[in-house]
């Protein structure tokens, strides 16, 4: 499986209007019909009553995942207060963060009050596909980096639809093969953000061994594989909502 298209919101200090404009992207891309996780890096620890985080739960996010030093909620302790911690937590295709603005995972969007805000931001921010302001003092600079306003973020939402979908689409061969059961990947990668199908049979992971011998298989075989593996697993109890990976080992002795 791949790894999840991950969009950064970022700023100087709190207050810019991250949680505004990620909150706003979450519930238009949602509408959409994307699967969207949400980690919010909570530099100052976490109040179970945060408001900022219930605007994420408001607006149906699949999971929210709150960040600090110390703990994530949901409450797994001696968590290291890294993204690439947060991330394990997640399951969606994409996610949205708020903060880590030093990370340099993923595609990061600047939310900025000011010019100086702006320029100190392209100083240590790596990634960055678009500025956002909820003012009229922010003016372009000389960067090639687009500047959209308060009331712009459905025009917002889709340069990060088509940057996800550019992240997913070139991690596959595609070769409109066909072994997915659709015409073309461009269809494959626009269903498997939704949630709606697997990742590309040619890619996944699916190994056979018999008795430490690995048998050869062929995308077509390893997609009936994967289906019937997973379809059976997913109907027992216990299993969570998104495996990651499942392992069966027949003994015949």
């Amino acid at each position: 499986m791949p790894k999840p298209y991950v969009l950064r919101i970022v700023s100087l200090g709190s207050g810019a209007g991250k949680t505004h404009l990620g909150s706003k992207l979450v519930s238009i891309l949602i509408q959409r019909g994307y699967k969207i996780g949400v980690i919010k890096h909570c530099a100052e620890g976490i109040t179970l009553e945060d408001k900022d985080s219930k605007k994420y739960l408001d607006v149906n996010a699949l999971q929210v995942v709150l960040s600090t030093k110390g703990v994530v909620v949901v409450y797994s302790r001696n968590h290291e207060d890294t993204l690439e911690e947060a991330l394990k937590h997640t399951s969606t295709p994409l996610v949205l963060v708020e903060g880590f603005k030093t990370s340099s995972i993923g595609d990061s969007i600047l939310v900025v009050r000011s010019e100086e805000e702006l320029r100190k931001l392209l100083g240590v921010v790596v990634n960055p596909i678009a500025v956002y302001t909820m003012n009229d003092v922010v003016k372009p600079i000389d960067v090639q980096i687009p500047l959209y306003r308060s009331g712009e973020e459905e025009l917002l939402a889709d340069l990060v639809e088509k940057k996800m979908i550019e992240y997913f689409y070139s991690q596959i061969p595609r070769l409109n093969c066909g072994m997915c059961g659709y015409s073309t990947c461009n269809q494959l990668i626009n269903k498997y953000v939704r949630g709606e199908s697997y990742w590309c049979p040619i890619v996944s992971n699916v190994e056979i061994s018999v008795d430490g011998r690995e048998i050869p298989l062929n995308p077509f075989v390893k997609n009936i594989v994967r289906n019937i593996v997973v379809g059976i697993t997913r109907s027992l109890k216990g299993v969570p909502e998104a495996p990651k990976k499942i392992k069966i080992e027949v003994s015949l002795e």
